[in-house]
C-alpha cells in the first residue's frame, strides 16, 4: 500500500498597506505579512508593531551595496590610474629623456677628453 500523500497550502498574512498602518498589528515572531498592493514585505518579531518592523530585503540590499562598493573603488582607481598617467606623461617621461641625454653628453665630453689626452701623450 502506497502512502497518502498529503498537501497543504500556506497562506502568509496579507493586507492593503494602508489597512497594516491603521491596524498595527504586532505579527508574530517569524510571520511575514505582505502589502498586497505595493508587495513589500514585514518579518515579525513577536513584540514590535507592523509601523516598527523594517521591510525585507532578503539579501538584496547587501547584493546592491556590493556591487555599488565596487563600482565605487572601479571609478577611484579609474581616476588614480588616469592622475598616474598624466604625471608620468607630463613629468617623468621628460625627466627620463633629459637624464638619457645628459648621460650621452657626459659619454661625449668623456670620449672628448680621453682623445685629448691620447692627442697631448702623442
Amino acid at each position: 500500500m502506497e502512502p497518502e500523500e498529503t498537501l497543504y497550502k500556506i497562506i502568509l498574512r496579507h493586507d492593503l498597506s494602508t489597512n497594516w498602518v491603521i491596524n498595527d498589528p504586532v505579527l508574530l515572531l517569524g510571520e511575514y505579512g505582505i502589502e498586497d498592493d505595493t508587495h513589500r514585505v514585514k518579518r515579525g518579531d513577536g513584540v514590535s508593531k507592523w509601523s516598527q518592523l523594517l521591510y525585507e530585503t532578503f539579501g538584496v540590499e547587501d547584493i546592491v551595496t556590493t556591487k555599488v562598493q565596487q563600482n565605487v573603488t572601479d571609478n577611484i582607481m579609474d581616476q588614480v590610474n588616469t592622475v598616474l598617467n598624466t604625471y608620468k606623461q607630463d613629468y617623468i617621461n621628460p625627466l627620463q629623456l633629459q637624464v638619457q641625454q645628459n648621460t650621452q653628453d657626459i659619454e661625449a665630453l668623456k670620449q672628448k677628453e680621453n682623445e685629448s689626452s691620447n692627442i697631448s701623450k702623442e
